[in-house]
């Protein structure tokens, strides 16, 4: 899984997502960092294999000017991945949209694989182009008709940007884009026709917001949230819309057969007690605590397990009982590391 971070408001935004990305990184991620703001008609963005401080001594991410903005943190890369284009934001091509996410195939792996093959062709007939596209094995989910290879990230956002080309608004563009190529998945987009404010599409992956007097905080992790950040709340499931300094609009995903399953009082007392019997005994992963609790949802297409176990984590810290161990991996690249983040209870 990969650790975001966001930001509508009016202050700076990158030095406040940098800040919220440190809390969090390592609990996912840790292996590519990127990072975009808005201002004045433009986006900026900055990516490059790597961590928060890998790529931090290449470039001062905080100097990025605007006050709407997010970075994403991305999981490991194989073969084919050691290089800036496969870390987000991805970016629309005509430059006027960056788009992140947070997810994986999970319940619809390998369903979706002739959709995302006849959309990529579609797309390339009509001449978009993609960045991440290499002649390296990187895995079968993520090679093309043609032989090639793209980050499949990169095709929703090519897709979505020629479904705005199309006519659609960038709102309805990524709600359509999430139904016709579903993941277990959180998506952030930044446009130039909506500046101000995130766009956001959520199945069933995390993200909850925070709010102060001078903007709306967006994290993976509540863990991530800033001392000022109050009535922390889970964005909906199935559901889409923008993100502004002040407020959340929201619409759900009405026309679709995927369930999530609800988080209901019983489900999150089972999942709380799992995860501290378990804490007890060792130190775990957060992927490891996802496997532990995602049996104990009732039957959907989407358990929002992720979700739970960083809430419950953070109760847990609140309370003054986890233990937090930060250890170090290979990185995706020659030369680098990458934090990674275990828990156990005192």
């Amino acid at each position: 899984m990969c650790n975001i971070a966001g930001y509508v408001g009016k202050k700076q935004a990158a030095p406040i997502v940098l800040d919220m990305l440190r809390r969090q990184e390592g609990f996912d991620g840790g292996h590519y960092t990127g990072l975009a703001t808005i201002n004045e008609g433009k986006l900026y963005i900055k990516k490059n294999v790597g961590s928060i401080n890998t790529v931090f001594a290449d470039y001062d991410l905080s100097q990025l000017p605007g006050t709407v903005g997010f970075i994403h943190s991305r999981t490991p890369g194989g073969k084919g991945q050691g290089n800036e284009h496969w870390a987000h934001p991805f970016v629309s091509n005509d430059g006027r949209m960056a788009y992140i996410v947070n997810g994986c195939g999970g319940a619809f792996k390998g369903k979706s694989s002739a959709r995302f093959r006849k959309i990529y062709d579609e797309l390339k007939s009509s001449g978009y182009t993609f960045d991440s596209w290499t002649n390296d094995c990187v895995g079968t989910n993520n090679q093309m008709p043609d032989g090639m290879y793209i980050h499949p990230t990169e095709l929703k956002c090519i897709y979505v940007g020629k479904l705005i080309d199309d006519g659609l608004t960038p709102l309805k563009a990524l709600a359509t884009c999430s139904m016709e190529l579903p993941s277990e998945s959180l998506t952030f987009m930044l446009s130039l026709d909506n500046p101000d404010c995130i766009i956001w599409s959520r199945i069933n992956y995390p993200m909850f917001a925070g709010f102060a007097d001078h903007g709306t905080y967006l994290a993976t992790t509540p863990q991530a949230m800033p001392e000022d950040a109050r009535n922390i709340t889970l964005l909906n499931a199935l559901s889409y819309g923008r993100i502004y300094a002040d407020r959340i609009e929201t619409y759900p995903q009405l026309d679709t057969d995927i369930t999530v399953a609800p988080i209901t009082p019983g489900v999150w007392k089972a999942c709380y007690e799992a995860m501290e019997t378990a804490l007890q005994k060792e130190e775990m992963y957060h992927d490891d605590i996802d496997r532990l609790i995602r049996k104990l949802f009732s039957p959907a297409t989407c358990p929002p397990e992720s979700a739970v176990d960083y809430a419950i984590m953070n109760n847990f810290e609140r309370e003054g009982r986890v233990s937090v161990i930060k250890k170090f991996n290979p990185g995706s690249a020659p030369g680098l590391i990458a934090p990674k983040v275990y828990f156990k209870l005192k």
